[in-house]
């Protein structure tokens, strides 16, 4: 659960004076953990904000992916996975869920 970030500056305050920190947590209903965990972001960092999301980088870049189909549109699965050196199974996948789709005419 991710708190707002208006809530965590309050309950900080309301730590300072000088509330303990299983006081401060029952009073506003959260784990004493969160807590320390909130003080100790706040005196390492200076700010209560979590750090944005890392997102891993895609094997499968879908520009380069575009390109390959169009130079080999008869490419089996197996090939495209050893040029983007990943499974079989990944690309299967990727063309899945971008609706490529192998027709027959």
């Amino acid at each position: 659960m991710s708190y707002d970030i208006k809530f965590r500056k309050r309950t900080i305050e309301y730590l300072e004076p000088g509330h303990k920190y299983r006081e401060t947590a029952e009073v506003l209903g959260i784990s004493p953990n969160t807590l320390a965990t909130w003080v100790k972001k706040q005196k390492e960092r200076g700010t209560l904000e979590d750090p944005p999301k890392q997102h891993k980088p895609r094997k499968i870049d879908p520009q380069i992916l575009q390109e390959y189909l169009e130079k080999h549109p008869a490419a089996y699965q197996s090939e495209i996975a050893e040029y983007f050196q990943c499974k079989q199974a990944s690309v299967s996948n990727y063309l899945k869920k971008h609706g490529y789709t192998r027709k027959k005419r």
